[in-house]
């Protein structure tokens, strides 16, 4: 499980406004296999499919530009990585790691007013990680 949380910004006439913040709690699964033979270092690849949390929070800015009423909702989504990373050993229960993973998800985005859905659109929400941790192995 993960967590991650991020402005988005929307161009607008040649003008970039923050327009919210996308909030997004992926719990993964993924399949890997070490391909060393060295007892210090491991190197691996995996691939695997994750389930997404979606949430949106419209920006004050945004809310102070449209009528009241008006709302924006992002449903959860399934999306699918892969992931290439390499595990150090320090002792037999510590392993310094670095991975990069590749993440394809897309989301259904709906602009709601008081009359109805106004706009309906899929987004991407593909992203590339890259991360550095500590591992204890018990």
């Amino acid at each position: 499980v993960d967590y991650a949380k991020t402005d988005v910004n929307a161009k607008v006439l040649g003008v970039s406004e923050n327009i919210g913040e996308m909030e997004q709690v992926p719990i993964l699964l993924t399949a890997r296999t070490h391909l060393s033979t060295n007892p210090k270092v491991s190197p691996y690849i995996g691939i695997g499919i994750g389930y997404y949390l979606n949430d949106w929070e419209m920006s004050d800015a945004l809310k102070s530009e449209i009528p009241p009423g008006y709302s924006v909702d992002t449903e959860d989504s399934i999306g699918f990585h892969v992931n290439l990373g390499v595990e150090s050993f320090v002792n037999k229960h510590v392993a310094l790691n670095l991975e990069a993973k590749y993440i394809w998800n897309r989301t259904d985005v709906e602009l709601k007013s008081p009359y109805g859905t106004w706009i309906d659109e899929s987004v991407d929400l593909d992203t590339f990680y890259l991360g550095v941790g500590v591992k204890y192995y018990f």
